[in-house]
């Protein structure tokens, strides 16, 4: 601002000069307010830039809070992440259904049957979770047993401790669905972030302005009144 004004100075004092009424003077005061001209173009679309940044910014704040939050999303990007299938990796986490010796055929048939019935337990899925090495929050933590129960007791709404394969498979690929959206969200949100930071610093560049440096909208406002004035003090001849 300070070679702004120094500039806007400088043609004050130059306008009111007799020598000032040549048509050089005049050419080269034209030439000067127009770089000026552009300089303000450019304070106004850093203005405006650097504000759809900082509400951008804020946007993906929220989105990263939300998934932190939320151990499903976590999980099902994971999922997503590695290409992991719910239905192979559901079969994986149940353990060998071993059965007591001496049984007699019949017995055997039915208590594998029963055994299959039950499905994935709290235990299998807590350590088949963890086995796939989930990091979650801000600080990207180990899971723990504690968070990924929580989670299994929401899905196992009728409170029998086990999931069925039908059920498993359908919570995980429900996560798997959602935790791709947030975070194909959250890298679109980043990516315009980094857009919109980039076309800021350039023209900041334009205005004079260190790259990467903030502009202040009271800066910025300070350049708008001091042009316009300036207009103000011009011949109307010298007005482009």
């Amino acid at each position: 601002m300070d070679e702004l004004a120094q500039a806007l100075a400088t043609l004050k004092q130059e306008w009111t000069e007799k020598e000032g009424k040549t048509g050089l003077a005049r050419l080269k005061r034209q030439q000067a307010l127009e770089q000026l001209r552009m300089r303000v173009e450019a304070a106004k679309d850093a203005i405006v830039t650097h504000d759809a940044a900082e509400v951008c910014a804020t946007e993906l704040e929220s989105i990263k809070a939300d998934i932190a939050e939320r151990l499903d999303i976590q999980l099902g990007g994971l999922l997503a992440k590695r290409a992991i299938k719910a239905g192979e990796i559901v079969g994986s986490w149940q353990g060998p259904r071993r059965l007591p010796s001496g049984l007699r055929s019949d017995q055997r048939t039915k208590m594998y049957c029963e055994q299959q019935r039950t499905g994935l337990t709290k235990g299998e899925f807590i350590k088949g979770v963890k086995a796939l090495g989930l990091l979650v929050g801000t600080n990207q933590e180990p899971v723990t047993g504690a968070a990924l129960g929580k989670l299994f007791d929401a899905v196992d709404t009728d409170g029998s401790k086990s999931l069925d394969l039908k059920e498993a498979t359908t919570a995980l690929k429900r996560w798997e669905a959602d935790g791709k959206k947030m975070y194909a969200s959250q890298a679109e949100k980043t990516k315009q972030l980094a857009t919109l930071r980039t076309r800021a610093g350039r023209k900041l560049q334009v205005i004079g302005t260190a790259a990467g440096q903030v502009v202040h909208v009271l800066t910025a406002s300070c350049l708008l009144r001091t042009t316009s004035y300036v207009m103000r003090l011009l011949p109307t001849s010298d007005r482009l």
